[in-house]
């Protein structure tokens, strides 16, 4: 019977541990305000984190973290415009293929010294156009040719005009790359008469 009053009386009474409690619940506080807000985000309302060098590493992380939330945000917008441009491009691609008509145009483009240019056409595979380009007198180096899958070269040297018969070797863009070697301005007239489409300058 001793025994059990002794052990009883050995128990924290509910007060204490109330009291305990409170404590517990009051250090773990100040703690939070003086360390883990200045530390982990840059808050420090007592001013202790500042004295203990622990606002700036916040303020660090915090930027870290802001940082790294703009570069991934940047990186899903770079997918999403990628993604994009691979649709773009296979819809300007079955656009090329559907749109071929009978047509002739003239683009007329001027090359510095040693610059170079490059002028084609979408063809399907076996079609023919006919072409005449000149320049304003000075010979240039060029090539006529297709990078479209496979490389393939139609004709190549240096002139000041070249005329005839394009004849596709596969689908896709067709057409003349110009070197400028000389120390003028040169300019180039180039004309194509037949079905082809999307004429223009490939950079």
């Amino acid at each position: 019977m001793n025994n059990n009053s002794q052990s009883n009386g050995e128990l924290p009474s509910t007060k204490k541990l109330f009291k305990s409690t409170i404590l517990a619940i009051g250090i773990a506080a100040i703690i939070l305000v003086t360390t883990v807000l200045p530390a982990e985000y840059g808050i420090d309302p007592s001013g202790v984190g500042d004295i203990l060098g622990l606002t700036k590493m916040g303020e660090i992380k915090v930027t870290l973290s802001e940082e790294l939330a703009a570069l991934e945000a940047s990186n899903q917008l770079n997918s999403i415009n990628e993604s994009k441009q691979v649709v773009k491009s296979v819809s300007d691609s079955s656009s090329n293929q559907s749109n071929l008509i009978s047509q002739k145009s003239e683009i007329i483009i001027s090359l510095k010294p040693n610059e170079g240019r490059e002028l084609k056409v979408y063809l399907k595979k076996g079609d023919q156009i006919s072409y005449n380009w000149r320049t304003d007198g000075e010979v240039i180096n060029f090539n006529a040719h297709t990078d479209s899958g496979e490389h393939h070269t139609y004709s190549e040297g240096s002139k000041d005009s070249d005329k005839g018969i394009l004849e596709a070797f596969c689908d896709g863009r067709h057409g003349w790359w110009w070197r400028n070697r000389t120390t003028e301005v040169v300019t180039i007239t180039l004309q194509v008469d037949g079905n082809y489409s999307d004429f223009r300058e490939d950079f």
